[in-house]
């Protein structure tokens, strides 16, 4: 079957810049969720009792908010670690105000 351009034709296929209908479709749906869809929902979150708006509104902030993960730092038995600190505090270091040796915490 013939090509309707000849090879190396420019012309050939979609132009630079012209999204396709799903790339539409998707900023369309976009445009609607922003404008009437975020009106809508909040005069719905307007009338929900406290404790079904906090629910609802913790789940609409995960998306503009993520959580952040929790990760454990473990050796290979299970046992945390913890960072070692980046220096040594001496013994006999005291507080420059008051001469006072530093409490521990």
């Amino acid at each position: 079957m013939p090509k309707p351009f000849p090879k190396g034709n420019k012309l050939a296929g979609s132009r630079k810049g012209i999204p396709n209908k799903k790339t539409q479709q998707w900023e369309e749906l976009g445009e609607y969720i922003c404008k009437e869809g975020s009106k809508r929902y909040m005069t719905m979150l307007a009338t929900l009792e406290d404790k079904e708006f906090a629910e609802r509104f913790e789940r609409v902030l995960e998306y503009f908010k993520p959580k952040l993960s929790r990760a454990a730092h473990t050796d290979g038995e299970g046992n945390a670690l913890f960072p070692k600190p980046i220096m040594d505090v001496p013994q006999n270091y005291s507080n420059k105000k008051n001469n006072e040796p530093l409490k521990e915490a």
